[in-house]
C-alpha cells in the first residue's frame, strides 16, 4: 500500500478516478441494498410459491425428474435426498424443497421477490463462490479507492487543513457512534424489568378416545411484539407430522400456518415457569397472554389473558379442548 502511495500525484488521481468508474455501480448497489436491509418493514414482498408433483415408481426415474425442474444435485446431495426423502436447497431469492413420499416426488418451489434477492447477495448469502470472490476483490479495492481519495485530499495545498479537519471530524463521528450508541441501548436494557410467572393448564379429559393435543404459550406487548414462552417439544418425533400437515393442508388454508407447535401432552393439569419481560412504563395489564390447543382430529382453541395484574390471579375459562387457563405471579 505505501508503494502505490509513493507513486506520481497524476498515477494517483488516474488510480482513484478509475476505481470509481470501474466500482461506482457495484458501490450503489451495496448502498441501496443496506437500505433495504435497515428498512425491511418498507420492502416486503409477498413470496409466491409454486408446487410440482410427480408420480414415480422407482428412485431410478428420479434424476429425469430433476433435470425435468432444472435441478442439478451433487451425488452427495443426491445420496442424502435418497436416504433421508427430503432436500432442502437455497439460492438468493428463493428456495426448493424436495419430497419423496411413497410413490410421488413433490418439489416446492419458494419464490421470495426481487428485493430479497439483492438483499440476499448483499449479505453473501446462499451465493456461488464466484460472486463471495467478486465481493472481496470489490472491498479492496473500494479501501484502495477511500486511500487515494484521502490522499489527493491531504496533497492538496490550498485546502489541505481544511481537508484534514473534515476527515479528523468524520473519524470522530464514527468513534461517537461506536462508544455513544450501544451504550445508550445498555442503558435501556437495564431499565427493562422482568417477572417470572407460573402458567396452569387444565387440558379436558374426553370420554373417547382422542389424540393429545399439541400446546403453547406466546404473548403480544403493547408494541404489538409476539414472543413464544413454550412449545412443548420432545426430539423430532413430530417433526415428520408438521411436514405432512403443512405439504397436504397448510400451504392451501394460509389462515392455518400462524400456529406454533410442538409435542402432544396428556389431559390433566400441569403447569410451567415463563419469563416476561416489561419495558419502561409498560405493566403486566399492557400484555396479552396466549394459550394455544390443537389437536389431530379434533379443535383447535386459542385463550387469551388481557387482565393480569402484579400481584393477581387470572383465568379465562376454555369451551372446547381447554377447561381452564390460568396465569400467576
Amino acid at each position: 500500500m505505501a508503494t502505490i502511495l509513493n507513486l506520481k500525484p497524476k498515477t494517483i488521481r488516474k488510480i482513484h478516478s478509475y476505481l470509481s468508474l470501474i466500482f461506482c455501480f457495484l458501490l450503489c448497489f451495496y448502498l441501496i441494498t443496506g437500505f433495504f436491509l435497515n428498512h425491511p418493514s418498507w420492502f416486503e414482498q409477498k413470496a409466491s410459491i409454486s408446487i410440482y408433483e410427480q408420480e414415480t415408481s422407482s428412485i431410478d426415474a428420479l434424476p429425469n425428474i430433476l433435470q425435468q425442474q432444472d435441478i442439478q444435485l451433487s451425488d452427495s446431495r443426491f445420496e442424502t435426498l435418497t436416504q433421508t426423502s427430503e432436500l432442502e436447497l437455497s439460492g438468493p431469492g428463493w428456495r426448493k424443497v424436495i419430497n419423496i413420499e411413497s410413490d410421488m416426488v413433490e418439489i416446492e418451489t419458494i419464490q421470495y421477490g426481487f428485493i430479497a434477492t439483492l438483499n440476499d447477495l448483499h449479505k453473501n448469502r446462499h451465493v456461488h463462490i464466484v460472486w463471495t470472490i467478486a465481493a472481496d476483490i470489490f472491498i479492496f479495492f473500494t479501501l484502495l479507492m477511500c486511500l487515494t481519495g484521502v490522499w489527493i485530499s491531504v496533497k492538496n495545498l490550498k485546502k489541505k487543513n481544511q481537508n484534514i479537519t473534515v476527515l479528523t471530524l468524520g473519524g470522530l463521528l464514527l468513534l461517537l457512534l461506536i462508544v455513544v450508541v450501544p451504550k445508550a441501548y445498555s442503558e435501556e436494557a437495564v431499565t427493562i424489568k422482568n417477572l417470572s410467572l407460573e402458567t396452569l393448564v387444565d387440558i379436558r379429559q374426553f370420554e373417547t378416545k382422542t389424540e393429545n393435543p399439541y400446546i403453547a404459550v406466546f404473548s403480544k406487548n403493547s408494541a404489538n411484539e409476539y414472543k413464544t414462552h413454550f412449545v412443548l417439544i420432545e426430539g423430532y418425533k413430530w417433526v415428520k407430522d408438521l411436514k405432512t400437515y403443512w405439504r397436504k393442508i397448510a400451504r392451501e388454508d394460509r389462515s392455518l400456518v400462524d400456529a406454533h407447535s410442538g409435542a402432544t401432552r396428556k389431559a390433566g393439569l400441569f403447569s410451567r415457569q415463563i419469563d416476561v419481560s416489561l419495558f419502561p412504563g409498560e405493566g403486566l395489564s399492557d400484555i396479552v397472554f396466549y394459550l394455544e390447543v390443537s389437536r389431530e382430529k379434533g379443535e383447535r382453541e386459542i385463550l387469551s389473558l388481557d387482565s393480569l395484574t402484579v400481584d393477581g390471579k387470572a383465568c379465562v375459562e376454555g369451551k372446547k379442548e381447554i377447561n381452564q387457563f390460568c396465569l400467576m405471579h
